[in-house]
């Protein structure tokens, strides 16, 4: 039973996580951040992953 509510509580978390990534993105977007990040050479794909990382750690 007690598994049972740890994946419950880590499938909460991994929520919380998941819809707070387009939230971020999409603010940052109006804030024109992102167009900041154009200039740079970083690949879009490392962006999108360092978000991830550090929205879930």
């Amino acid at each position: 039973m007690g598994a049972v509510i740890e994946v419950q509580e880590l499938r909460k978390i991994y929520s919380v996580g998941l819809i707070s990534v387009p939230i971020g993105m999409a603010a940052r977007r109006e804030a024109k951040v992102l167009r900041r990040f154009q200039a740079t050479p970083l690949p879009p794909a490392v962006y999108l992953t360092t978000q991830l990382a550090i929205t879930w750690w």
